[in-house]
């Protein structure tokens, strides 16, 4: 057998026993309302999120498109097993939340695939189930970049038709929750890229997505207000430090601001001054006015909590 034809017979086997599966998927949960594939995207939201959640988030988990996704929900709502709640402000617009029908019906439905995957996964044990784990996290990612590849890369330039671009081929995801650095050198584009996430300017080609969505088919001030910028030279405003808080949400209670020093590792040098949290006219020290722009950065309002 030659090398071509044992990876042909290897993505053959991959797409067969997707079909297999998919087929006793349905033949094992299906019924007369429900299809085998909506009956485990059901059980998935309700062992996964059964207060409720976003479509991009559900996305992002089970690696299904957009259009995909939304026609399943579609549905599914249709059939009264899922609904929406709209949130003012929350630039991921809809949060899908589980009806009182799935929640009832809910219980029978975890117990038969329960059933069914168990079965299925008897045929392996446990040392080849971690094996198999491990290479289908493999191959999902190659298959991944294979279909980012080319898709969505970022070229801008301050000046549209110049020629000479700030950013070129750009092709980046960050994951909800992730924590990624972006180094360069002076000029590299670090603080364009960051420009381009709260659309202090447009692409001019591929496209800037937040939570799934293009930017610029967002509200501008309810972005904006989903991004926090600390700057490396920052400025405290006249008054108390508790003041200087309170510029990224007025309504914040002393306790609230309390936090948010603790969260930005600056509470044990405001201890240190006399008044504290209340002090006035908390000076010029630049080691002390990075920590509290990003204490006034974690006080804004969260629209998504």
């Amino acid at each position: 057998m030659t090398e071509d034809s044992r990876v042909e017979e290897l993505v053959y086997i991959m797409k067969k026993v997707g079909l297999n599966l998919t087929a006793q998927i349905d033949c094992c949960l299906g019924n007369q309302e429900l299809s085998g594939v909506q009956t485990y995207f059901l059980v998935y939201f309700l062992r996964h999120h059964p207060e409720g959640t976003y479509l991009t988030e559900v996305c992002h988990e089970t690696g299904m498109s957009k259009a995909t996704l939304s026609a399943l929900i579609k549905k599914l709502r249709g059939k009264g097993y899922l609904c929406f709640r709209e949130i003012p402000g929350d630039i991921r617009k809809k949060q899908i939340l589980p009806t009182e029908r799935l929640l009832t019906e809910g219980g029978e439905l975890m117990e038969k695939t329960k059933q069914m995957e168990e079965e299925v996964c008897s045929a392996l044990s446990q040392e080849e189930k971690r094996q198999l784990w491990v290479l289908e996290q493999k191959v999902l990612l190659k298959l991944m970049q294979m279909e980012h590849k080319g898709k969505n890369k970022v070229n801008f330039s301050y000046k549209h038709g110049s020629g000479k671009n700030a950013l070129s081929d750009i092709d980046l995801h960050i994951k909800s929750g992730e924590t990624i650095g972006v180094i360069g050198g002076t000029g590299a584009g670090k603080s364009s890229l960051v420009n381009l996430i709260c659309r202090l300017y447009d692409v001019d080609e591929g496209s800037v997505c937040v939570g799934g969505v293009d930017v610029r088919k967002y509200d501008t001030e309810v972005l904006r207000n989903q991004v926090s910028v600390v700057l490396q030279k920052n400025t405290l405003f006249s008054g108390t430090i508790l003041d200087n808080l309170r510029w990224g949400n007025p309504d914040a209670t002393y306790e609230e601001c309390v936090e948010a020093c603790k969260a930005a590792c600056a509470d044990e040098f405001i201890d240190r001054m006399p008044g504290g949290i209340c002090k006035r006219d908390p000076g010029h020290d630049e080691d002390h006015h990075r920590p509290a722009a990003v204490q006034r950065r974690i006080r804004r309002p969260d629209p998504c909590a």
